[in-house]
């Protein structure tokens, strides 16, 4: 009984792990874009993060190195994730906004020194939850 328990565990085991494999990978692709998203770099630049990522697994720990290229870093990938994360993001003020009793809005414009016009816009909300 305890060999047969093993044995399903093992079979078990055999398609979770590929699973858990693709469910990090997302998860770092989605990491990864949040940081090409957040320093306003191109959406290319996911193809050069891959391929640094997949040089220094190969150097540092080729048996793992096959995991790294299950990570998803093309251009249209990155734009997806920023998409979705956008949307995300958007649906959680949303819903905050909901439950607002008062705010306050301050707004001010400068301009650098490429003469590009900057606008700067602080909220500050109040709710009795």
């Amino acid at each position: 009984m305890l060999s047969l328990k093993r044995e399903l565990i093992g079979q078990q085991a055999m398609f979770t792990k590929p699973i858990q494999d693709l469910e990090t990978a997302t998860e770092v692709s989605y990491e990864i874009s949040r940081m090409i998203a957040k320093r306003s770099r191109p959406f290319n630049v996911g193809d050069f993060v891959k391929e640094c990522i997949e040089i220094a697994a190969k150097k540092m720990c080729p048996e793992a190195a096959k995991k790294f290229e299950k990570i998803q870093l093309n251009r249209m990938t990155i734009q997806r994730r920023i998409m979705s994360l956008a949307s995300n993001i958007a649906e959680q003020l949303n819903e905050k906004t909901k439950i607002i009793e008062f705010f306050s809005l301050a707004l001010d414009e400068s301009t650098d020194i490429s003469s590009t016009a900057q606008l700067l816009i602080h909220t500050r909300c109040y709710s009795r939850f």
